[in-house]
Protein backbone atom coordinates (compact mmCIF):
# COMPACT_ATOMS: atom_id res chain seq x y z
CA UNK A 1 0.00 0.00 0.00
CA UNK A 2 1.14 3.67 -0.78
CA UNK A 3 0.72 6.26 2.28
CA UNK A 4 0.40 9.93 1.56
CA UNK A 5 3.99 11.11 0.73
CA UNK A 6 4.59 8.23 -1.59
CA UNK A 7 5.48 5.88 1.79
CA UNK A 8 5.39 2.31 0.64
CA UNK A 9 4.16 -0.08 3.51
CA UNK A 10 5.02 -3.75 2.17
CA UNK A 11 5.16 -6.04 5.46
CA UNK A 12 3.57 -6.33 8.66
CA UNK A 13 -0.35 -6.03 7.12
CA UNK A 14 -3.18 -8.28 8.37
CA UNK A 15 -6.55 -7.76 6.33
CA UNK A 16 -9.63 -10.20 7.04
CA UNK A 17 -10.08 -12.89 4.51
CA UNK A 18 -13.42 -11.29 3.18
CA UNK A 19 -11.63 -8.02 2.29
CA UNK A 20 -13.90 -5.42 5.08
CA UNK A 21 -10.77 -4.52 6.57
CA UNK A 22 -6.59 -4.06 6.65
CA UNK A 23 -4.14 -3.07 9.44
CA UNK A 24 -0.44 -1.99 9.55
CA UNK A 25 2.33 -0.97 11.62
CA UNK A 26 2.58 2.63 11.16
CA UNK A 27 6.26 3.39 9.81
CA UNK A 28 8.24 6.15 10.94
CA UNK A 29 8.69 9.52 8.84
CA UNK A 30 4.83 9.84 7.98
CA UNK A 31 4.00 13.52 8.18
CA UNK A 32 1.86 13.99 5.35
CA UNK A 33 -2.14 13.47 4.82
CA UNK A 34 -4.33 12.33 2.49
CA UNK A 35 -5.57 8.95 0.90
CA UNK A 36 -4.28 5.46 1.39
CA UNK A 37 -4.16 3.22 -1.94
CA UNK A 38 -3.94 -0.63 -1.24
CA UNK A 39 -2.96 -3.01 -3.52
CA UNK A 40 -4.26 -6.51 -3.77
CA UNK A 41 -5.38 -8.96 -5.91
CA UNK A 42 -8.84 -7.47 -7.36
CA UNK A 43 -6.81 -4.24 -7.87
CA UNK A 44 -6.63 -1.02 -5.63
CA UNK A 45 -8.83 0.89 -3.48
CA UNK A 46 -8.26 4.42 -2.34
CA UNK A 47 -9.76 5.79 0.71
CA UNK A 48 -11.03 9.09 1.10
CA UNK A 49 -8.47 11.64 2.65
CA UNK A 50 -8.41 11.59 5.81
CA UNK A 51 -5.32 9.10 6.86
CA UNK A 52 -3.13 11.16 9.22
CA UNK A 53 -5.43 14.42 8.98
CA UNK A 54 -4.49 16.96 11.76
CA UNK A 55 -5.40 20.62 9.62
CA UNK A 56 -9.37 19.66 11.54
CA UNK A 57 -8.70 18.31 15.26
CA UNK A 58 -10.85 20.25 17.50
CA UNK A 59 -10.10 18.22 21.04
CA UNK A 60 -7.13 15.93 21.63
CA UNK A 61 -7.13 16.66 25.41
CA UNK A 62 -3.57 16.70 24.68
CA UNK A 63 -3.20 21.01 24.17
CA UNK A 64 -4.97 21.14 20.36
CA UNK A 65 -8.31 22.75 21.16
CA UNK A 66 -9.43 23.48 24.47
CA UNK A 67 -11.73 21.22 26.88
CA UNK A 68 -14.80 23.18 28.43
CA UNK A 69 -16.49 21.77 31.37
CA UNK A 70 -18.39 23.83 34.12
CA UNK A 71 -20.49 23.12 37.24
CA UNK A 72 -18.68 19.95 37.92
CA UNK A 73 -19.11 17.52 40.72
CA UNK A 74 -17.78 13.79 41.42
CA UNK A 75 -21.61 12.62 40.97
CA UNK A 76 -22.45 14.74 37.91
CA UNK A 77 -22.30 14.51 34.48
CA UNK A 78 -19.80 17.30 33.36
CA UNK A 79 -16.43 15.07 32.32
CA UNK A 80 -13.39 17.90 33.03
CA UNK A 81 -9.98 17.41 33.44
CA UNK A 82 -9.95 14.85 36.53
CA UNK A 83 -11.34 12.41 34.54
CA UNK A 84 -8.87 12.59 31.60
CA UNK A 85 -6.99 9.03 31.73
CA UNK A 86 -3.60 8.17 29.87
CA UNK A 87 -4.19 5.88 26.89
CA UNK A 88 -4.21 2.41 28.16
CA UNK A 89 -2.54 0.63 25.96
CA UNK A 90 0.73 3.26 26.08
CA UNK A 91 0.30 3.63 22.39
CA UNK A 92 1.80 7.45 22.63
CA UNK A 93 -1.12 8.73 22.23
CA UNK A 94 -1.57 10.48 25.98
CA UNK A 95 -4.40 11.66 27.08
CA UNK A 96 -8.14 10.93 26.29
CA UNK A 97 -11.10 10.08 28.16
CA UNK A 98 -13.25 7.44 29.59
CA UNK A 99 -17.03 7.91 27.83
CA UNK A 100 -18.31 7.02 32.05
CA UNK A 101 -15.68 7.72 34.14
CA UNK A 102 -14.46 5.41 36.97
CA UNK A 103 -16.31 7.55 39.58
CA UNK A 104 -19.19 6.81 37.93
CA UNK A 105 -18.46 2.87 36.92
CA UNK A 106 -18.08 1.93 40.10
CA UNK A 107 -21.54 1.81 41.05
CA UNK A 108 -22.89 1.51 37.18
CA UNK A 109 -25.27 3.90 34.69
CA UNK A 110 -28.48 2.95 35.90
CA UNK A 111 -31.37 1.84 33.43
CA UNK A 112 -33.27 4.98 32.09
CA UNK A 113 -30.85 7.76 32.81
CA UNK A 114 -30.44 10.44 30.30
CA UNK A 115 -27.62 12.36 30.29
CA UNK A 116 -25.72 10.26 31.77
CA UNK A 117 -22.05 12.02 31.20
CA UNK A 118 -21.17 14.99 28.60
CA UNK A 119 -17.64 15.86 27.42
CA UNK A 120 -17.67 19.56 25.40
CA UNK A 121 -15.09 22.15 23.52
CA UNK A 122 -14.68 24.99 25.27
CA UNK A 123 -16.96 26.49 22.53
CA UNK A 124 -15.64 29.91 22.96
CA UNK A 125 -13.52 31.03 19.51
CA UNK A 126 -14.70 28.25 17.52
CA UNK A 127 -15.14 28.85 13.81
CA UNK A 128 -15.16 26.28 11.27
CA UNK A 129 -15.00 28.53 8.71
CA UNK A 130 -11.31 28.61 9.40
CA UNK A 131 -11.17 24.93 8.02
CA UNK A 132 -12.55 26.22 4.67
CA UNK A 133 -8.73 26.35 3.03
CA UNK A 134 -8.26 22.59 3.55
CA UNK A 135 -13.00 22.02 3.07
CA UNK A 136 -13.78 23.98 0.73
CA UNK A 137 -17.77 25.80 2.08
CA UNK A 138 -19.28 24.49 -0.68
CA UNK A 139 -18.34 20.52 0.14
CA UNK A 140 -21.77 18.83 0.56
CA UNK A 141 -22.27 17.03 3.64
CA UNK A 142 -21.61 14.11 2.85
CA UNK A 143 -18.31 14.45 2.07
CA UNK A 144 -17.27 15.81 5.70
CA UNK A 145 -17.21 14.34 8.50
CA UNK A 146 -16.41 14.08 12.04
CA UNK A 147 -14.35 11.80 13.63
CA UNK A 148 -12.90 10.23 16.83
CA UNK A 149 -10.97 7.37 18.24
CA UNK A 150 -12.24 4.52 20.41
CA UNK A 151 -11.65 1.74 22.06
CA UNK A 152 -13.68 -1.20 23.44
CA UNK A 153 -11.49 -3.60 25.58
CA UNK A 154 -14.65 -5.13 27.12
CA UNK A 155 -18.22 -5.86 25.29
CA UNK A 156 -20.29 -2.95 25.02
CA UNK A 157 -23.85 -4.55 24.28
CA UNK A 158 -27.63 -4.22 25.24
CA UNK A 159 -27.79 -0.64 26.53
CA UNK A 160 -26.56 2.67 26.22
CA UNK A 161 -25.56 5.32 23.40
CA UNK A 162 -23.77 7.95 22.00
CA UNK A 163 -25.23 11.33 21.19
CA UNK A 164 -22.90 14.25 19.25
CA UNK A 165 -23.84 17.80 19.57
CA UNK A 166 -22.74 20.30 17.06
CA UNK A 167 -23.32 22.88 19.75
CA UNK A 168 -24.57 23.25 23.52
CA UNK A 169 -28.40 23.43 23.04
CA UNK A 170 -30.02 19.74 23.03
CA UNK A 171 -31.14 18.25 26.10
CA UNK A 172 -29.19 14.87 26.02
CA UNK A 173 -32.08 12.48 26.19
CA UNK A 174 -31.16 10.96 23.18
CA UNK A 175 -32.89 8.46 20.68
CA UNK A 176 -36.17 9.15 20.52
CA UNK A 177 -36.53 12.36 22.52
CA UNK A 178 -36.96 15.97 21.56
CA UNK A 179 -32.94 15.76 20.37
CA UNK A 180 -34.37 13.15 18.05
CA UNK A 181 -36.43 15.70 16.22
CA UNK A 182 -35.72 15.83 12.18
CA UNK A 183 -34.53 19.52 12.86
CA UNK A 184 -31.82 19.09 15.34
CA UNK A 185 -27.99 18.93 14.69
CA UNK A 186 -27.40 16.01 16.47
CA UNK A 187 -26.05 12.36 15.25
CA UNK A 188 -25.95 8.83 17.33
CA UNK A 189 -23.64 6.31 17.28
CA UNK A 190 -24.78 2.64 18.74
CA UNK A 191 -21.82 0.42 17.54
CA UNK A 192 -23.62 -2.54 19.16
CA UNK A 193 -26.55 -2.26 16.60
CA UNK A 194 -25.70 -3.84 13.67
CA UNK A 195 -27.80 -4.89 10.36
CA UNK A 196 -30.66 -4.98 12.35
CA UNK A 197 -29.64 -6.88 15.37
CA UNK A 198 -27.65 -6.72 18.33
CA UNK A 199 -23.90 -8.13 18.69
CA UNK A 200 -21.33 -7.88 21.17
CA UNK A 201 -19.09 -4.70 20.28
CA UNK A 202 -15.27 -4.33 21.06
CA UNK A 203 -12.07 -3.62 19.65
CA UNK A 204 -8.71 -5.37 19.99
CA UNK A 205 -7.14 -1.18 20.03
CA UNK A 206 -8.16 2.19 19.00
CA UNK A 207 -10.51 2.53 16.63
CA UNK A 208 -11.85 5.46 14.27
CA UNK A 209 -15.59 6.35 13.82
CA UNK A 210 -16.19 7.95 10.71
CA UNK A 211 -19.71 9.96 10.82
CA UNK A 212 -20.87 12.08 8.47
CA UNK A 213 -22.41 15.66 8.55
CA UNK A 214 -25.28 13.55 6.28
CA UNK A 215 -25.69 11.63 9.05
CA UNK A 216 -27.08 14.50 11.49
CA UNK A 217 -30.49 14.78 12.20
CA UNK A 218 -31.54 18.46 10.37
CA UNK A 219 -29.00 17.49 7.45
CA UNK A 220 -29.94 14.15 6.53
CA UNK A 221 -33.64 15.34 6.43
CA UNK A 222 -33.05 18.31 4.16
CA UNK A 223 -31.25 15.57 1.87
CA UNK A 224 -34.50 13.57 1.74
CA UNK A 225 -36.44 16.39 1.36
CA UNK A 226 -34.31 17.04 -2.54
CA UNK A 227 -32.08 19.97 -1.07
CA UNK A 228 -28.25 20.02 -0.63
CA UNK A 229 -26.70 21.04 2.31
CA UNK A 230 -23.15 22.32 2.15
CA UNK A 231 -20.62 22.34 5.15
CA UNK A 232 -21.13 26.11 4.76
CA UNK A 233 -24.72 25.36 6.48
CA UNK A 234 -22.87 23.25 9.21
CA UNK A 235 -20.21 25.94 9.76
CA UNK A 236 -23.38 28.93 9.65
CA UNK A 237 -25.48 26.83 12.25
CA UNK A 238 -22.60 26.23 14.78
CA UNK A 239 -21.99 30.58 14.47
CA UNK A 240 -25.32 31.24 15.18
CA UNK A 241 -25.49 29.51 18.14
CA UNK A 242 -25.79 30.78 21.42
CA UNK A 243 -23.27 28.14 22.68
CA UNK A 244 -20.85 26.85 20.63
CA UNK A 245 -19.50 24.21 22.31
CA UNK A 246 -19.35 20.85 19.94
CA UNK A 247 -20.05 17.70 22.57
CA UNK A 248 -20.70 13.95 23.26
CA UNK A 249 -23.06 12.50 25.52
CA UNK A 250 -23.49 9.44 26.76
CA UNK A 251 -27.25 8.20 27.59
CA UNK A 252 -28.61 4.94 29.11
CA UNK A 253 -32.42 5.13 27.93
CA UNK A 254 -35.16 2.94 26.27
CA UNK A 255 -34.94 3.57 22.49
CA UNK A 256 -35.76 2.32 18.97
CA UNK A 257 -32.45 1.88 16.58
CA UNK A 258 -32.84 0.96 13.38
CA UNK A 259 -35.79 -1.66 13.80
CA UNK A 260 -34.22 -2.81 17.40
CA UNK A 261 -36.33 -2.43 20.40
CA UNK A 262 -33.77 -1.77 23.34
CA UNK A 263 -34.73 -2.03 26.79
CA UNK A 264 -32.17 -0.29 29.16
CA UNK A 265 -29.99 -1.97 31.80
CA UNK A 266 -27.05 -1.05 33.98
CA UNK A 267 -24.24 0.32 32.30
CA UNK A 268 -20.53 -0.59 33.40
CA UNK A 269 -18.32 -1.23 30.99
CA UNK A 270 -15.35 1.49 30.03
CA UNK A 271 -15.08 2.98 26.63
CA UNK A 272 -12.52 5.18 25.87
CA UNK A 273 -12.52 8.41 23.26
CA UNK A 274 -10.00 10.67 22.15
CA UNK A 275 -8.84 12.56 19.16
CA UNK A 276 -11.42 14.77 17.90
CA UNK A 277 -12.15 15.93 14.39
CA UNK A 278 -13.40 17.63 11.33
CA UNK A 279 -12.37 15.69 8.31
CA UNK A 280 -12.92 15.50 4.41
CA UNK A 281 -14.55 11.93 3.70
CA UNK A 282 -15.27 12.43 -0.28
CA UNK A 283 -15.04 8.32 -1.38
CA UNK A 284 -12.88 7.18 -4.73
CA UNK A 285 -13.91 5.37 -7.53
CA UNK A 286 -10.38 3.72 -8.54
CA UNK A 287 -9.70 2.47 -11.67
CA UNK A 288 -7.50 -0.98 -12.07
CA UNK A 289 -6.23 0.77 -15.04
CA UNK A 290 -4.48 4.02 -13.12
Amino acid sequence: MTLPGDIIVDSNIENDTAGEWFSFIMPAGVTESGSIVSTGANGKATSPAYFNYKQGVILDFDGTGVHGYWQWTAEGSMINSQDLVTDPLNSGRGKCFLLVPERLLISGVPAGKPRATECWTAGNNEDWSLMYPFIPANTPVSEVAFQFDIYVPEVWEQTGHIQINLFNYFGLAGIGSSDDADSKQVAFYVPWIENGAKIAFHTNGWQTVTIPFSEFKKYATLIEEGNEPTFQMVVNDRNNATNKNFGMSFINTDFTYKGVQVTSSTFNTRVYIDNWRIVPCKMFDQSDYE
